[in-house]
């Protein structure tokens, strides 16, 4: 008679403010939700929780702006007797609600601090000879935040002027003209270069009839791509304007150019820019959605291949996975584009060409 297998399990461990509640909340929660994404967003955790004794709307009421962290454990998932976890952060607490019929109370946290000045407060600021590292290291310090950055490339800027913008919109405006990433998570922020992300080799296999994929959907679009993408600059020393054009290999011939209208020093400059933002416009041109049983190992920055599927099969890129705990048990739901080692656009050709000689207008 072959030997009965333990069965897969699923548990929440929650932190709050230092104090570890797992096991006080285990009998009260309905549902946990951790959402982690790329680039641009803050991470965010939502538990939803039984409250037929009103404990959560008194004596366990939980403050807003407190910490908590999360991690969910699998046991027995990935192979009998096996236990793994992943480690979702820390939060900050940011909305509670309270609902009847039935009584249940809704906790939502965000990695993003709203307590502090990272992205409730406009400010104006002129920026003189910063690294971007180091305007990013004031930012994440103002809001009592560690900065992470892993990007190689680190532009130094003469100026740059923060004008009626929030700190966290500011940076995430610098880090995409120079065609690197931004993420805020677990008490830090992270900049990264996002092709390098891109071209890592896939860490898993989506293959079609596979029983662990609940739904799917898979999409391809021709609006809002470009072939190419062109910003004009000027030389003073030789008092002549360039266009800097990038070419994406990956669309058709007739498709459009992307123009970009932004005051840039250097061809340098004027290709990193023109790369970012064609590579910004184009990036989603094919898209789609899996959700499957429970994975920890998909997360937000990860490549995966598909198959099974045709002409999109691939690897892809995830961009967001929420992880899902609750009477349906545990699933992840990625977010995905094109990307990766397989995709043919890359970075594409790159000129610059003289269009003709004029004085610099300011």
């Amino acid at each position: 008679m072959p030997e009965l297998q333990d069965p897969r399990r699923t548990r929440i461990e929650l932190i709050y403010e230092g104090a570890d509640i797992s096991e006080d909340i285990a009998p009260y929660l309905l549902s946990f939700e951790y959402t982690d994404k790329y680039s641009g967003e803050s991470d965010d955790l939502q538990l939803t929780l039984e409250d037929r004794d009103m404990l959560w709307r008194d004596p366990w009421y939980p403050e807003k702006g407190a910490r908590i962290s999360a991690s969910i454990v699998t046991e027995n998932w990935a192979q009998p007797g096996e236990t793994t976890s992943l480690y979702c952060g820390t939060f900050e607490i940011d909305e509670i609600e309270v609902s009847e019929s039935p009584l249940q109370v809704s906790i939502k946290a965000t990695s993003a601090p709203r307590s502090s000045n990272l992205r409730n407060e406009s400010k104006n600021r002129n920026w003189e000879g910063y690294k971007l590292s180091g305007i990013a290291g004031d930012i994440a310090s103002n809001a009592g935040l560690a900065l992470e950055y892993l990007a190689s490339d680190d532009p130094m800027y003469d100026t740059r002027n923060q004008v009626e913008q929030d700190d966290l919109s500011f940076l995430w405006k610098l880090c995409l003209d120079s065609a690197l990433a931004l993420k805020v998570t677990d008490t830090k922020i992270v900049i990264f270069d996002e092709e390098e992300y891109e071209g890592h080799a896939a860490i898993s296999k989506i293959e079609r009839g596979n029983f662990r994929i609940l739904s799917m959907n898979i999409k391809t679009k021709l609006a809002d791509t470009y072939k190419s993408a062109s910003v004009k600059y000027n030389d003073t020393a030789k008092d002549v304007t360039h266009v800097s054009l990038i070419d994406d290999s990956g669309v058709e011939e007739s498709g459009q150019t992307l123009k970009i209208i932004q005051r840039v020093k250097s061809q340098g400059e004027a290709e990193k820019l023109a790369r970012s933002k064609l590579h910004e416009a184009n990036k989603r041109e094919v898209t789609g959605s899996f959700t499957l049983a429970g994975d920890i190992g998909l997360v937000a920055g990860v490549n995966v291949d598909i198959s099974g599927y045709g002409k999109f099969d691939g690897t892809y890129f995830i961009e967001s996975a929420r992880h899902s705990y609750g009477e349906g048990g545990y699933t992840t739901q990625i977010e995905i584009r094109e990307g990766g080692p397989s995709k043919k656009k890359k970075k594409g050709k790159k000129s610059s060409v003289p269009v003709k000689h004029m004085s610099l207008i300011s």
